[in-house]
């Protein structure tokens, strides 16, 4: 009897290996583009939209600030960095590892900054709309206050004019060295996030119309912008949209708005959270 168990755990043993063996054949995987190499993670490497690997660049952990935003930065000639923060509205400065606050706005956010030549710091903030002079101590004031709620970048020229973006009217402010300020140009954009200069003096400032996701965070609308790839010939267009406030929710809140008979837009017309 136990002989013929024996040869029986055998006979169990040599079918269930051969099940095993049997069920285990090789399986291939094609990670071949962007959509691809994004479910997984990614690091130190860069993908392009063809799913293309590059050597990424380098990172490393520079300052932790505890501000759920960061939303412009600037770095001194010695080396120092300047980060402009929400929803305190506060300036910090890094140096050597240590960060401390250097400038506090009483604002909300700070959503552009500018150093000019002689150290001192331009801040713009929201959604009061209003832009701070702050001197190398970090003692700041009151510098230019428009009517608009918002003020998103700032550029300064050879000459200390400073240029502010704005929104929700799309004017481009020019305020002179004594904080006097008038409009420039009425751009046809709801709110201008980038203001940048030729690198030729003479050719002017260059409104850029990139979208921005903080303009669209919690609302219904999409910002879209275009720039031109010279390199390669062709045009490249941005979106921005927050995949709730314009994905599943508000496309139920419009069907139902069409079912009975309201506007389509009723109650989803709101700007964005930080427009």
């Amino acid at each position: 009897m136990r002989l013929y168990l024996r040869h029986l755990f055998v006979v169990a043993l040599v079918v269930g290996a051969a099940v095993t063996l049997s069920a285990s054949k090789p399986v291939f995987w094609q990670t071949a583009t962007l959509t691809d190499f994004l479910r997984g993670e990614v690091e130190n490497v860069s993908i392009d939209g063809h799913g293309r690997l590059v050597l990424g660049p380098a990172t490393e952990l520079v300052a932790d600030t505890n501000a759920p935003f960061l939303w412009a930065m600037v770095v001194a000639p010695d080396g120092a960095i300047y980060v402009g923060s929400g929803n305190e509205g506060k300036v910090f400065k890094i140096e050597s590892g240590k960060t401390t606050t250097f400038f506090d706005t009483t604002e909300l956010e700070v959503h552009a900054l500018v150093l000019a030549p002689d150290g001192t710091m331009y801040a713009a903030t929201s959604p009061e709309g209003r832009i701070y002079k702050i001197d190398r101590t970090g003692k700041g004031t009151p510098f230019f206050d428009p009517e608009d709620k918002y003020i998103w970048s700032l550029a300064l020229d050879q000459s200390g004019n400073l240029y502010a973006g704005t929104g929700e009217k799309g004017i481009v402010y020019k305020i002179t060295p004594d904080g006097k300020g008038t409009p420039f140009y009425l751009t046809k954009a709801t709110h201008v996030i980038t203001l940048a200069f030729e690198k030729d003096p003479k050719a002017g400032w260059q409104y850029l119309p990139y979208p921005s996701v903080a303009s669209v965070a919690g609302s219904n609308y999409v910002q879209i912008g275009v720039d031109v790839d010279e390199r390669r010939g062709r045009a490249v267009v941005f979106g921005a949209l927050d995949n709730l406030g314009k994905g599943a929710a508000s496309s139920a809140i419009q069907n139902m708005n069409c079912m009975l008979g309201l506007p389509e837009d009723a109650g989803i017309s709101g700007m964005g959270l930080h427009p």
